[in-house]
């Protein structure tokens, strides 16, 4: 098996498609992984893959319970969470630039560092039921001044918001 480590391709800026085979994996997901590569914009997954799939321009589970990475340079823009989803893996969208608007609908859990260093990002409207939120889940998302409903985070784990100034609505 082959498996994908902290940093492993990091800053790696002609690097546009990534291949997982049938026995390729990332073996833990901070978002460095791929940290850099502003010209991916693809993952391919072998039809055989036990456990991922590209769905949605994502790498997600093959049962889509789980949105495992973001492609570093896909242009996400607004961009609405499918309510298939029950998780955002630590990390998945983790510097990724383009995404300017995010939209969740739904309750699920979004995990550690899952949309760290996002600096494009300027508004996130949550659902208005309740809603789990890890450590450092918008950590330096130094453009967010938009958080809507943010009442509908019941627990604050650390440094959820952090580094930055916003509007709240929906209080």
């Amino acid at each position: 098996s082959t498996y994908y480590e902290y940093e492993a391709f990091k800053n790696c800026k002609t690097l546009s498609t990534v291949l997982f085979q049938v026995n390729s994996y990332i073996s833990a997901n901070d978002g460095s992984i791929f940290a850099g590569c502003k010209n991916l914009t693809t993952f391919e997954v072998d039809e055989n893959h036990q456990e991922y799939k590209f769905n949605n321009n994502l790498l997600t589970s093959k049962d889509d319970k789980v949105i495992y990475l973001a492609p570093y340079g896909y242009n996400f823009g607004e961009y609405t969470i499918d309510e298939c989803y029950e998780t955002i893996a630590e990390g998945a969208f983790s510097g990724v630039g383009s995404l300017k608007k995010l939209i969740i609908n739904h309750k699920l859990v979004i995990g550690k560092n899952a949309f760290e260093g996002c600096h494009g990002l300027v508004s996130v409207s949550l659902p208005s039921e309740s809603i789990e939120i890890l450590d450092y889940a918008f950590y330096r998302c130094g453009s967010l001044n938009e958080v809507i409903n943010l009442d509908s985070i019941k627990v604050f784990n650390e440094y959820v918001f952090c580094r930055y100034s916003f509007i709240v609505r929906g209080i």
